[in-house]
């Protein structure tokens, strides 16, 4: 168990925003739309905490060979995967400015 459960800053950090999210869309959206907001959240948390496990799979999908892809790519797509919505937000309000 010592190295797979190890809490470190980027898994603080984005648990920390993704509980920023539930939240905010508990209070903000309409009723059950922070279920579809965890929904949401798995696969990005998912590739920032276990990236290197991610990465290591090999195997085939629908008949294509699947090779490993480094970690640290996957960590930063799940990165790129949790901010979107706060940087599609960022330029809605920036764009309803405008007008």
């Amino acid at each position: 168990m010592g190295d797979f459960w190890y809490w470190d800053r980027a898994r603080i950090i984005s648990l920390i925003i993704a509980c920023i999210y539930i939240i905010m869309a508990f209070f903000v959206g309409e009723t059950g739309f922070w279920i579809y907001v965890l929904g949401y959240l798995i696969l990005p948390l998912a590739c920032i905490w276990f990236g290197d496990e991610m990465g290591g799979y090999t195997g085939f999908w629908r008949g294509i060979p699947l090779r490993q892809t480094p970690g640290g790519f996957i960590r930063f797509m799940g990165w790129v995967l949790l901010l979107l919505p706060t940087v599609i937000g960022i330029i809605l309000v920036i764009g309803f400015d405008k007008q």
